[in-house]
C-alpha cells in the first residue's frame, strides 16, 4: 500500500467531526424527548423547539462537513 492509499483509507478529522455531529443530532432528538417523557412531564413548545433546533443545527453542520470533505 502506498502512502497516498494509506492516507485515503484513514478517516480525516473533518470526516470524524461530520459523523459525530450527524450522530449527535439523532441522539439529541431521541433522548431529548425520552428524557422529558421519562420524568412524567408533558412535551411543551419551548422544550420541543429547543430539541428540534439543536438537532437540526447538528445535522446541518454534519452534512456541511461531509460535503466539504467530498469536495477536496
Amino acid at each position: 500500500m502506498t502512502n497516498e492509499q494509506e492516507a485515503d483509507s484513514r478517516k480525516t478529522i473533518v470526516e470524524m467531526v461530520g459523523e459525530f455531529l450527524r450522530e449527535a443530532a439523532v441522539l439529541v432528538l431521541v433522548f431529548g424527548f425520552l428524557d422529558q417523557l421519562s420524568k412524567g412531564q408533558p412535551l411543551n413548545a419551548v422544550w420541543t423547539g429547543f430539541i428540534l433546533l439543536i438537532s437540526a443545527l447538528s445535522l446541518t453542520l454534519g452534512i456541511l462537513f461531509e460535503r466539504e470533505r467530498k469536495v477536496r
